[in-house]
């Protein structure tokens, strides 16, 4: 598997999905979801296509076991990192793209990626995404819970997909494998891929909308 390096900007492929995952602020754990995402939404011979913002690190993030499968050019997954609010809004402005925000599980994480939707809004115009997906991450043990989360997400125009927990096997930089993750990250990431299958396009590659794992 190759990894396109650089392309915060690039449009997508014709009938290509894509899922463009973009933090609200750097270290929010964007890559992480990207990395358990792309995981998530492959099978067990083929991965979606990736691309990564920063050079390195979505790969560096990635379970190896992912990198060995064949890239299905039919679906990407676009680690924006914190460039929202730069040249990287024009990739969550094109047609056939969920577009999954992530913040810290906080109320304070949920007012920034409000302002990152209006801020989306006001650059995008009718191009914008109309329910973007939110995932929370737990930067340590505390955290607003995900039923406090999930009423102010609506009302700001978000769908809150899941919150992920904090887990110590994703604090490292090294690959986060689906094996090491405790049963509670595993259990989030089953709903938060599931939130992303429900928003692909209908005319998504057969099999990727609405699977389960």
């Amino acid at each position: 598997m190759t990894i396109d390096f650089g392309t915060e900007t690039t449009s997508a492929a014709p009938e290509q999905m894509r899922v463009v995952v973009a933090g609200v602020a750097g270290g929010v754990g964007t890559t992480t979801v990207a990395a358990l995402l792309a995981a998530a939404l492959g099978t067990p011979v083929s991965a979606p296509q990736l691309l990564d913002h920063s050079g390195g690190a979505l790969a560096a993030r990635l379970d190896p076991a992912v990198l060995d499968r064949t890239v299905d050019e039919r679906l990407a997954v676009h680690d924006l990192g914190a460039t929202l609010y730069s040249a990287g809004v024009n990739a969550v402005l094109t047609r056939d793209t969920v577009v999954v925000l992530v913040t810290a599980a906080t109320l304070d994480g949920l007012r920034a990626a409000a302002l990152a939707l209006d801020h989306v809004r006001a650059v995008g115009g009718p191009l914008a995404p109309a329910r973007p997906l939110l995932v929370a991450v737990r930067q340590g043990g505390a955290g607003t819970t995900e039923s406090a989360l999930k009423g102010p997400a609506a009302e700001s125009g978000l769908e809150l997909a899941g919150v992920l927990p904090y887990d110590r096997a994703l604090l490292s930089a090294q690959a986060a494998s689906a094996r090491t993750l405790s049963a509670s990250t595993r259990n989030a990431l089953a709903a938060i891929s599931a939130a992303v299958r429900t928003q692909l396009p209908a005319a998504s590659p057969s099999g990727l909308r609405g699977r389960a794992r």
